[in-house]
């Protein structure tokens, strides 16, 4: 009888652990088709010829005086390969997939505990796999950052209809994102890590780039994912920090159309090693001659 009531215990305990790890598997593919029994071994169509340009760029620059971001970030692993987390490019999204395909993540964001990065540098260097990296434009980088940092910022508050129409005004924003780089340029240390240059993710503490082998756009991420994790991904979930729910997430979106020449010649000098490094092309504005003919100003990208 005993062993009866021991054995009806452990077959409880059983479906009890069953039915939890199902709901973490729905909860974790959830938006997630994956074509299991397709193989894919072929680089994206649409990057390509694109992404030997930034990794011939990304080998041959200069990173004079570029230093680590300074803080532990994450590294998505799955089926031998990996894609190290650069902020604003399609990071959450990416985590969320090797999470459901059963990969893991690694070199986890923990600011509040102190951090070996000559450890974390040497880790990636030594990963016997595909070692990756999705990359954006460093204009509409900058943008989703100002989004997401004000959103984290402002999102708590219970905003009246007045602040909400302001923090929707074009020509409100456009000033704040001004200040805010300009701001930078002055107390380059000050900055919000989501505003740091996507090559400062890319580098060790010793400022030497980590040992890529395949660069992405952040804007293929289905496509860019496929390749690089090795199954075909038929639709995945489009996510973005901040995760918890805020009132503010319509707020703070600024168009790039509206953007000033000065404040693309600003964004041009804070970032143009990301523009140089990951062969991204500098806005007009930023490599034509200045008014009189000068050159001064005028972006050029030194190599090694």
């Amino acid at each position: 009888m005993e062993a009866k009531c021991v054995a009806i215990l452990l077959l409880c305990a059983f479906l009890v652990v069953a039915l939890f790890a199902t709901s973490r598997v729905v909860r974790w593919t959830e938006g997630l088709d994956v074509a299991r029994n397709t193989k894919v071994t072929e680089r994206p169509l649409t990057s390509v010829s694109i992404s030997r340009l930034r990794m011939r760029s990304f080998r041959q620059c200069r990173t004079d005086g570029l230093q680590h971001v300074g803080v532990q970030t994450q590294v998505a692993q799955f089926n031998r390969s990996e894609v190290v987390h650069v902020f604003k490019n399609s990071g959450t999204t990416v985590n969320h997939v090797a999470k459901a395909l059963r990969g893991k993540i690694v070199m986890g964001y923990r600011p509040q505990l102190p951090t070996d990065f000559k450890a974390v540098g040497e880790a990636f260097a030594k990963f016997d796999g595909f070692r990756t990296a999705l990359v954006r434009d460093p204009v509409d980088r900058v943008l989703s950052s100002f989004h997401e940092v004000n959103v984290r910022k402002f999102g708590h508050m219970n905003m009246s209809v007045e602040e909400r129409r302001g923090f929707s005004d074009q020509a409100y924003l456009v000033s704040m994102l001004n200040e805010t780089l300009r701001s930078m340029h002055r107390f380059p240390k000050k900055r919000d890590y989501h505003f740091y240059q996507q090559m400062s993710f890319l580098v060790d503490v010793n400022g030497t780039k980590l040992p890529l082998d395949y660069i992405g756009e952040a804007g293929h991420v289905r496509q860019e994912l496929s390749f690089i994790f090795g199954v075909q991904l038929d639709r995945i979930p489009f996510l973005s920090g901040p995760t918890k729910t805020t009132t503010a997430a319509d707020n703070f979106r600024i168009k790039r159309d509206q953007l000033t020449d000065d404040l693309l010649l600003l964004i041009c000098d804070l970032y143009r090693v990301d523009f140089c490094c990951l062969g991204f092309e500098f806005p007009d504005v930023c490599v034509q001659p200045r008014l009189g003919g000068s050159d001064a100003g005028r972006q050029r990208c030194p190599t090694s």
